[in-house]
């Protein structure tokens, strides 16, 4: 499932779909690196930029998830979802009560122990623990709130055409 989130239709259950072995679509694995790292750079080194040049990497990374797929769209609210909200409820674990934590960490490893990647953000939105700790992460930095709501409602709302064009969401 790991390798699915990454890679995408390349790997399938546990063994790449090319005989000859390899990808055979490089651009998922590379556009997926660009979104994470240019999303994590743009984080880590938030204090050391220019705000021109903070918000010019927000249009960049929201520009490039209008170009992406459908799938790497998915897969990437499965890593964001799923990985980031376990790490914010590992980091918010003094400020929620303990079975707040106990309860979402239960809900994050049901969620892997089905194996599955279809719908997994999806699912993981009906765990409450993880929006609240969400919500206190972006209560910390009200302007960057602001940001990651406009990258929410690009990834929304390209979900939603999809729908209505009657493909899987999600």
């Amino acid at each position: 499932m790991f390798m699915q989130i990454p890679f995408g239709n390349n790997w399938y259950y546990g063994w790449v779909e090319n005989d000859e072995g390899g990808i055979k679509d490089l651009w998922y694995p590379l556009f997926f690196g660009l979104i994470v790292l240019g999303s994590s750079s743009l984080l880590y080194w938030r204090k050391y930029f220019n705000s021109l040049v903070f918000y010019a990497g927000y249009a960049i990374v929201i520009l490039s998830l209008i170009i992406a797929n459908q799938d790497l769209i998915n897969n990437l609210l499965n890593v964001s979802m799923i990985l980031g909200s376990s790490y914010l409820l590992w980091y918010f674990r003094q400020q929620l009560t303990p079975v707040m934590v106990v309860y979402g960490f239960c809900g994050i490893g049901l969620l892997l122990a089905s194996g599955g990647t279809i719908s997994l953000s999806r699912l993981a939105y009906g765990i409450v623990p993880l929006n609240i700790a969400i919500g206190m992460w972006l209560s910390r930095y009200p302007r960057q709130a602001y940001l990651v709501l406009g990258l929410f409602i690009t990834l929304l709302s390209k979900l939603a055409i999809g729908f209505a064009q009657e493909l899987w969401v999600g």
